[in-house]
This record gives C-alpha cells, sequence and structure tokens, in this order.
C-alpha cells in the first residue's frame, strides 16, 4: 500500500510539472492579469513585416486609473494563432539589438560559427547566425521562443521594417499614455 501511495505521489508531482505553466515576467501580462478590476484594451494598429500583425496595446484598469502600454504581435498559420508582448521598457533595447545585428554583425562573414540572440521577458526573440553553407547571414524573429511556426525569416530590409515598427510603437505608446 505504502509504495502505490508512493507511485501515485511521484506521478502527481511529474503531472504537476508537466502542465505548470511557465510565468512569463513581462509586466504587460502580469498587469493583464489582474482579477476583480475591469480592463479596457485599446489595439492600434502598426506597420510591420507582412506576416505578423503588429499593434501598441494601452490597457487602463477602470479601477484603479493605471495606464500600461506595450507592443502585442500576433501570428497565424492556419489552425494556429501565437501571440507575444513586448514590454514599453524593453523597446529600446529591441532597437539596439536590431540596429547592432544589422550594422555589425551581418556585414561580415565570421571565423567561427556565430549567433546573436535577444529574448524579451514574454518570450518574444530575434536572432541572427551565420549559414556556413550559402556563406551568409540568417536572421529570424520568434513570437514564442524556440518555435519556428510563430516565426518569420528575415533579410535587411524586413530587418529595417521590423525596426521601424518598434520606434513607432513606442513613439505611440508615449503619446498615448500622456
Amino acid at each position: 500500500m505504502a509504495k502505490i501511495l508512493f507511485v501515485i505521489s511521484i506521478l502527481i508531482a511529474f503531472s504537476s510539472s508537466l502542465f505548470a505553466q511557465e510565468k512569463s515576467g513581462s509586466k504587460a501580462v502580469e498587469f493583464m492579469s489582474c482579477r476583480d478590476s475591469l480592463l479596457i484594451k485599446e489595439y492600434h494598429n502598426l506597420v510591420g513585416p507582412s506576416d505578423m500583425d503588429f499593434q501598441v496595446l494601452i490597457v487602463t484598469n477602470h479601477d484603479t486609473g493605471k495606464k500600461l502600454g506595450c507592443m502585442k504581435i500576433e501570428k497565424s498559420n492556419g489552425s494556429e494563432t501565437f501571440s507575444g508582448t513586448i514590454d514599453y521598457e524593453e523597446i529600446d533595447a529591441c532597437i539596439k539589438s536590431i540596429d547592432y545585428v544589422k550594422t555589425t554583425i551581418m556585414t561580415a562573414a565570421p571565423k567561427v560559427y556565430s549567433e546573436a540572440s535577444f529574448r524579451t521577458l514574454d518570450g518574444v526573440s530575434f536572432s541572427a547566425f551565420y549559414v556556413e553553407k550559402n556563406k551568409r547571414w540568417s536572421a529570424g524573429f520568434n513570437i514564442v521562443e524556440n518555435n519556428y511556426r510563430s516565426g518569420i525569416t528575415l533579410d535587411l530590409a524586413t530587418l529595417e521594417t521590423l525596426k521601424n515598427a518598434f520606434v513607432v510603437a513606442k513613439s505611440k505608446i508615449e503619446e498615448l499614455l500622456k
């Protein structure tokens, strides 16, 4: 009987860890998970790379009057929809990372395999890596970290479009939170 209880308790512990969701750490995600308050969400469309939807999201807690702004990004692949947020405080780092990758990293062939990556608190990620076989850099942007179905491949022109979406989002959030 003790062995059965022991096995059951291990199965319960193991299954609960399998289904436990990782907290994102994002201020926007945390703010939107607020209970016992009326949250008002305003979505403002942005222009970004064509395979994804980019928006500025302003969330207002009606009860406290507190407001928060972030970027919301979505991509649909038929039956799957991926969604991620980028906190306002992370936007500058995204812009700087894209600029650095574009102007410094992707301008020369590395001597050894190299990659660069940036990850937001909610798991939205941007990466670049050198493809030795093709002798060129490749870049990607994923809404869900390490999930290629949630992402797009970026060339230099698309990198600039992505950067511009971040620049416009930052400005729009500042304007709307005044």
